[in-house]
């Protein structure tokens, strides 16, 4: 039987994008309210606090207000 290797094993590849509650990855939520998939990131990591309009679009799109710091 061949082994075979997964594309990210053994590699310093980044995460995968994941589907998150809203049923968008972080770059497709990022598409949706106009930022960064790089701040979707920060805000969703709690490294970063979004501004008012940046946390009522993503609560628009679907994400829990206790996702964000």
């Amino acid at each position: 039987m061949k082994r075979t290797r997964h594309k990210a094993q053994g590699t310093n590849h980044r995460r995968s994008p994941r589907p998150s509650a809203s049923g968008y990855n972080e770059s497709e939520l990022a598409r949706a309210v106009g930022v960064s998939p790089s701040t979707v990131h920060r805000v969703l990591a709690g490294e970063r606090k979004p501004s008012a309009a940046l946390a009522r679009a993503l609560v628009r799109a679907g994400v829990s207000p206790r996702r964000m710091p």
